[in-house]
């Protein structure tokens, strides 16, 4: 947000005309209702910034050695934090050992 957004934003509330006050902040018209625009979108961002403060997003990738799910069933964590942080994706898979040496290698 720039200051010249605000004194147009004031001339034209004072003027009540975009005419009005466009000649007496000596721009076009046009340009007067792209600066009130341009404050418009300003508030609708501080609104936005609020809602996604601590949102936590994103990709969590877990790899677990492979095993039979009778004998060793993974538990149902990953359900917990997906409903807390629904912009979090989680996905579990098993790999081989070979695979998984590879990747913390990488």
């Amino acid at each position: 947000m720039e200051l010249r957004h605000l004194r147009h934003f004031v001339a034209l509330a004072e003027e009540h005309s975009f005419t009005h006050a466009a000649a007496r902040e000596l721009i076009v018209q046009s340009g007067l209702s792209s600066s009130v625009r341009a404050l418009e979108a300003a508030a609708a961002a501080s609104q936005a910034v609020p809602e996604v403060r601590g949102l936590l997003a994103g990709h969590l990738r877990i790899d677990t050695y492979p095993a039979n799910p009778r004998v060793l069933p993974l538990p149902p964590w990953p359900a917990g934090p997906t409903r807390a942080h629904p912009a979090l994706e989680i996905t579990v898979r098993q790999t081989d050992g070979p695979a998984m040496t590879r990747m913390v290698t990488d």
